[in-house]
């Protein structure tokens, strides 16, 4: 079984949010799980400060945030907008790249995104 970590966020490689949420979901399941285990653990002391904002969210708000179906379906829904993003922005990197084609990949990711904004006005 491969072990893996959450992969970090770092902002000046914004293009890593989506590698950071597609890890988040892969290992969901997890994470609850050591949740649940570090609510049964007698509460250690804790730091004064906090690295970042995710160390200071209490365990079981940790563990109800991910056990909620909303909060997981949200998390699955700006994931596959940044991946969009993310596809978008290395086929239009790519060296390959001709004015010819550029119009089709610009329109492509235009799609995506009017189709996500229609659906998500019906509902």
């Amino acid at each position: 079984m491969e072990v893996l970590s959450l992969k970090p966020y770092i902002k000046t490689r914004w293009l890593s949010l989506g590698n950071s949420l597609q890890r988040l979901i892969n290992i969901w399941e997890s994470l609850v799980l050591y949740t649940e285990c570090l609510n049964k653990e007698k509460p250690k002391m804790r730091p004064k400060s906090y690295d970042n904002q995710l160390q200071a969210l209490d365990s079981k708000v940790m563990n109800n945030l991910l056990r909620d179906p909303a909060f997981y379906a949200k998390i699955v829904y700006i994931y596959s907008i940044i991946k969009e993003i993310n596809n978008t922005n290395e086929r239009l990197q790519g060296h390959s790249l001709s004015i010819t084609t550029l119009k089709p990949k610009v329109m492509e990711c235009y799609n995506f995104f009017t189709l996500h904004d229609s659906t998500t006005r019906e509902t």
